[in-house]
């Protein structure tokens, strides 16, 4: 039961982030597609610092002993340093979409981890230690929130496919976190970014599948 409960208290941590990022996302693409139009710095810059050298910085920060004594000299930042490389990456994403739009409404990415938190971390579903249970359990609530939310705003092909992508990135992710779990914080941050990571690469593959661009687009009457 320990174990669950680690899963679910990680989770619920995630599905903060995710929510953080898809709030970053969502607020920089609006204001930009709204009232800037106008590009701050070039389109590769903020690809390069998006996709490599951020993730980069981040994960040497983590993972080098020398950055963490650097860290514990400010305890706030050590404490926060996922949360801004989420705040960092959700507003760069979201500039660099900015000019794409999905044909319909998107499911939320952070509804995932929701599904897998609730699980998990409540006695609802009395999931026990048994892996598979767990993997099954929290996996499939994750599916039902997106088939729910998309009932209400309509199923399309596209939804159904972009949920599949963000449910298949939860899956392994449990799978992978169920056989790694350690008590170590080091850990903890590294699966934490991962996911993040894993998200933000998946929402570039999925803007370039099933979303036009806002300046190229006449929609048909």
């Amino acid at each position: 039961m320990v174990f669950i409960r680690a899963v679910g208290e990680m989770y619920i941590e995630i599905t903060g982030l995710m929510a953080t990022f898809w709030a970053c996302n969502t607020a920089i693409k609006y204001l930009y597609q709204q009232y800037t139009n106008h590009s701050f710095f070039s389109d590769f810059v903020a690809v390069i610092l998006c996709y490599i050298i951020i993730p980069i910085i981040t994960l040497i920060n983590i993972v080098n002993p020398k950055f963490a004594k650097i860290w514990r000299k400010f305890q706030i930042l050590q404490n926060t340093k996922i949360l801004l490389f989420t705040i960092i990456e959700g507003s760069l994403s979201g500039y660099i979409l900015s000019d794409r739009e999905y044909y319909q409404t998107a499911p939320i990415s952070w509804f995932v981890p929701l599904g897998i938190a609730f699980a998990t971390y409540t006695k609802y579903f009395n999931i026990g230690a048994c892996p598979e249970k767990v993997l099954f359990v929290s996996v499939g609530l994750s599916t039902i929130n997106q088939l729910v939310f998309g009932l209400i705003i309509g199923i399309t092909f596209s939804y159904f496919c972009i949920s599949a992508i963000y449910v298949a990135i939860g899956f392994f992710a449990v799978r992978f976190y169920m056989q790694k779990y350690r008590e170590e914080k080091k850990l903890h941050e590294l699966y934490q970014m991962s996911y993040i990571i894993a998200n933000v690469y998946a929402e570039l593959f999925i803007n370039y599948l099933f979303a036009h661009s806002i300046q190229n687009f006449s929609p048909l009457k």
